[in-house]
């Protein structure tokens, strides 16, 4: 009787062993793959803006200059439509130069996930002359890995139209200049 559950145990466990999926970036962090590579985007489209706005509103551009970096943070597409009294001809030269740069992002999401399963079990007869003991065991130990790569490169023109709400919602709803974006589960360590 004992064998025939243990036996049934045991077939059990090596049958379920084969049910864990493998690791997903859900698993770690917030969001899944698109949404974290969607963050960084967006996390650099402010970054850039940052910039451009930290060199535009420097003391010593003219006051016109100043004026319109100081505008940006609340109409940043801006940007898009230059004219050429807005601002000194240094920083259009500069901007145009620039305009069709880029940036480039490389994700490598390697995840790894260990599974181990066993199941022990001991006999022994304490009320006899000695002790007599038998022990039956197994276990399965699994490692099952996901390797993501994606590659995203943007200019920095393609990055000002993310601001445009007629032209694109990639960053509708991620705020990163208010808050800090979160990327990994608080619950985890």
């Amino acid at each position: 009787m004992i064998f025939r559950t243990l036996g049934i145990q045991v077939t059990l466990l090596l049958g379920l062993c084969g049910c864990v999926v493998h690791p997903l970036p859900e698993n770690v962090a917030v969001d899944n793959t698109s949404m974290i590579v969607r963050k960084v985007v967006c996390e650099a489209r402010d970054a850039l803006l940052d910039q451009i706005e930290d060199y535009l509103t420097k003391p010593n551009r003219p006051d016109p200059t100043r004026r319109y970096g100081l505008s940006l943070r609340s109409q940043p597409t801006k940007l898009l439509d230059l004219k050429k009294g807005d601002l000194d001809p240094v920083t259009i030269g500069y901007l145009a130069k620039y305009e069709y740069g880029g940036i480039g992002f490389a994700f490598k999401l390697d995840m790894l996930e260990n599974t181990n399963n066993a199941i022990a079990l001991d006999l022994f007869n304490p009320f006899s002359n000695g002790t007599r003991t038998a022990a039956l065991g197994t276990g399965v130990e699994r490692q099952n890995q996901n390797i993501r790569n994606v590659e995203v490169i943007k200019t920095f023109r393609e990055l000002i139209q993310l601001y445009d709400p007629e032209e694109s919602d990639y960053c509708r709803g991620l705020s990163p200049r208010s808050t800090p974006l979160s990327y990994y589960r608080q619950d985890r360590p």
